[in-house]
């Protein structure tokens, strides 16, 4: 039996091969290999980040799609909404959480077996809480605010600049066992200036209680739609 190089354990079919298709992009030694040749071509990590590729991209898109990038196309966004809206039923897949949840997993295994994570058997309690409520928030805020919303967000010291706040903190979520969905769910999340943000810290402005009350509308509102 051939097997994969990159050590997914799974068998390449072809004898020819020596790895499934896209498995060998993500092994240190065709990573290293990748780096090697584009610095002695274009003086950077990978092909992608030199201007020559830039610029040449730029002008196959602008040729097909009459942008930049094909991403901004009107006919390829259309596409993306009706094939997810067909297998998801929402038009965004940032949308369908169990999409999100096995994409995660998938990510993660991947990642952690090529040495590119840390192992969760390594990680802190309050290194595996705090990830797990930042992956909520992602989702919720999604659902929560626009994208002219969302835009706002900026770094710290950044002009007009807004943060997503935890309303009830993640790190008294934390102190108090709770449900990391909770502390990252919609009704526990906001969008206040950073400089709000940076004073409040690990600071509430809600009561236990009253993240608990508005989690249970949350979700029956959720279950009525």
């Amino acid at each position: 039996m051939n097997l994969c190089k990159c050590g997914c354990g799974k068998e390449v079919t072809k004898n020819t091969n020596k790895y499934i298709n896209g498995h060998n992009s993500g092994t240190k030694e065709n990573n290293q290999k990748i780096k090697e040749t584009s610095q002695k071509h274009f003086k950077t990590n990978h092909p992608s980040q030199s201007k020559i590729f830039k610029d040449k991209f730029a002008q196959t898109c602008l040729k097909k799609f009459g942008s930049t990038t094909n991403l901004k196309c009107q006919d390829t966004k259309n596409k993306i909404k009706q094939t997810c809206l067909v297998k998801y039923g929402v038009d965004n897949p940032a949308k369908f959480l169990p999409l999100i949840k096995q994409f995660t997993k998938k990510c993660k295994e991947t990642r952690t077996r090529l040495g590119h994570w840390i192992p969760d058997s390594q990680k802190s309690k309050w290194q595996l809480y705090r990830h797990k409520v930042f992956r909520c928030t992602y989702v919720s805020a999604i659902k929560k605010f626009t994208k002219e919303e969302l835009k706002k967000r900026k770094s710290s010291g950044k002009e007009n600049g807004f943060h997503i706040d935890h309303k009830f903190s993640v790190l008294e979520g934390f102190n108090q066992s709770i449900d990391p969905v909770i502390i990252g769910s919609q009704c526990n999340i906001e969008l206040i200036p950073w400089q709000d943000n940076n004073k409040k810290w690990a600071k509430c402005s809600i009561t236990k209680e009253e993240l608990f009350k508005l989690y249970q509308i949350e979700k029956i509102n959720e279950e009525q739609k």
